[in-house]
């Protein structure tokens, strides 16, 4: 998948996307239940960290990840973020000044497996 790929909702979404095969997972892991209140549904990144591997365990809804300099901003970005569709699993660049990261559910809660890595 390229940077600039269309989604399967037929949005431009720009995707820092690499594949698992070079990913080395850290103790950083845990199931997240994405709402679609995003508000509280954030966390720092791990000193070191580089990467995110985001597992959908969703069998129908898509959830969303985002990145920022802070919970809150984090938090107000996630209605844009990269789209991880229902049974999917994306390993995501983590941007240079980001400190945080925030999860949102499409509909309903969409249970989420994030890891941290480089």
């Amino acid at each position: 998948m390229s940077a600039f790929d269309t989604d399967s909702r037929g949005n431009e979404a720009l995707r820092a996307v690499v594949r698992d095969a070079d990913f080395t997972p850290s103790a950083y892991s845990g199931n997240k239940s994405a709402t679609t209140t995003v508000t509280g549904q954030s966390e720092a990144i791990a000193t070191g960290a580089t990467r995110l591997r985001v597992r959908n365990l969703d069998a129908t809804n898509y959830g969303k990840v985002a990145f920022g300099t802070s919970a809150a901003n984090a938090e107000s970005n996630a209605a844009n973020g990269v789209a991880i569709e229902a049974g999917q699993v994306e390993t995501l660049g983590i941007p240079a000044a980001a400190t945080h990261y925030a999860w949102l559910g499409d509909t309903g809660t969409v249970p989420l497996n994030v890891t941290q890595g480089v």
